[in-house]
């Protein structure tokens, strides 16, 4: 179960892997030198600065609708069941023109509708369903059976 600081750890996980896979350069052209921040409603209300950055600011939270109506299993557990958040952010691009706002703002989504973090990978969604491995005693070869 998550506690308090999941929230936070989102929107700095977001932050971090959007920092960690910014190319210097793409497609034989380079791209404008960007910081990525996770910033606060204070933070917004401030100067922008001069610095080319993409801003990252949790604006809303909602209860999930697909996790709303999951009750219980029985009522002796007397455990709540976990509760899902949709967190939504507010992705901006600052720069001092609009070409680099556009080409980084551009890159950023595209980055994260290509490889979502908060989707768990293919690898381990293959894994995490059961497998049977079922031998035939006339055949030496395996059959590999997935629920």
């Amino acid at each position: 179960m998550a506690n308090v600081f999941a929230i936070h750890s989102v929107g700095n996980s977001i932050v971090t892997y959007l920092r960690n896979s910014y190319p210097q350069a793409l497609a034989g052209l380079d791209m404008p030198a960007c910081a990525f921040e996770l910033v606060s409603s204070g933070e917004l209300a401030g100067e922008p600065g001069d610095a080319t950055r993409i801003t990252l600011y949790l604006y809303r939270i909602t209860v999930n609708e697909h996790s709303r109506q999951v009750h219980a299993a029985s009522a002796a557990t007397a455990r709540p069941t976990p509760l899902g958040l949709d967190l939504h952010f507010l992705m901006s691009a600052w720069a001092g023109n609009a070409r680099d706002e556009h080409t980084i703002v551009a890159w950023a989504i595209r980055q994260l509708h290509m490889f979502p973090p908060a989707q768990p990978s293919r690898s381990r969604r293959a894994v995490s369903r059961p497998i049977a491995v079922s031998r035939s005693a006339s055949s030496t070869r395996s059959r590999i059976i997935r629920s």
